[in-house]
This record gives structure tokens, sequence and C-alpha cells, in this order.
């Protein structure tokens, strides 16, 4: 499962905007995605959690460097993953038969998804419309296949 719908899309598919894909493709490349995030994040708030119950003498500077860490790691890691997203979801909102650049609505949660990477609180306004945006594009990503001539 892992190699077919994560694997292949990172190697084959990292920014291929060509093609379609189906929903189990789809909801399994995200699957994937949630799988790997929160593993890592489990497994340093595990530690974190762990050395502090222990009560070491440095537990406090543990946990705020395996909390920078796990920062580092999810900004790094959504980065890497912006593009696979957005092409994946290209293909997927194609599969259902709609105009690719629908994918365009998008933008406002990416603003507000780098904006909060950076510590910057973005504006209210931009925020609504993100959330709005974002729940357009869930039921796009959601709307079954249409088969083409």
């Amino acid at each position: 499962m892992f190699k077919t719908y994560f694997i292949d899309v990172l190697i084959h598919h990292y920014a291929d905007f060509k093609g379609r894909a189906t929903r189990k493709q789809f909801w399994m490349w995200f699957l994937c995605c949630f799988i790997i995030t929160f593993a890592v994040s489990f497994v340093l708030n595990f530690i974190a959690g762990f050395c502090e119950g222990m009560q070491l003498p440095s537990a406090p500077q543990i946990k705020e460097t395996l909390n920078s860490i796990n920062i580092m790691f999810t900004n790094i890691w959504v980065i890497a993953i912006l593009l696979p997203n957005v092409s994946i979801s290209a293909r997927r909102i194609k599969d259902a038969g709609l105009p690719v650049l629908l994918v365009l609505l998008m933008i406002p949660s990416y603003i507000v998804l780098i904006m909060n990477m950076f510590a910057q609180k973005p504006p209210l306004e931009l925020s609504g419309f993100s959330c709005l945006a974002g729940i357009v594009v869930f039921i796009l990503w959601l709307l079954p296949s249409k088969k083409t001539e």
C-alpha cells in the first residue's frame, strides 16, 4: 500500500498535473501523509513526555529541543509535499470531470498555512475565506469519477 500510493506519487507523479487520480489513489496518498506526520509527532512527543516523567534535570531543555525538532520537521514536511498535494488534487478534480483550475481554490489555505509557519497571524478575512475554500475543495475531492469517451 505504502509503495503503491505514496512512493509512486513522490517518484513518478511529483509535479504531474496530467492524467487522473481516482478517489482511492487520492485518499490513500492523504492517509499515508497523515500516518507519517502522526507517527513522527507521536514519537517525538512520547520521548519528551518520557523525559519529563523521569524528572531528569535536563528534561525542560530536552522537551524544548524535541518540540523545536517537531516544528522543524512539520514545516519541512509541509513544504516537501506541497507540490505533490497540489498535483494529485488537480488530477483528482480532473477525474471528477471538473476544470483543473478549481485547484486554485487551495491557494488561500496554503497562504494561511505558510503565514502560520512563520508565526504571523493571517488576516481574519483570509482565514475565513481559506476555511470556506477548503470546504469547497474537500467536497470536490469527494465527487465520484466521471468516465470520458
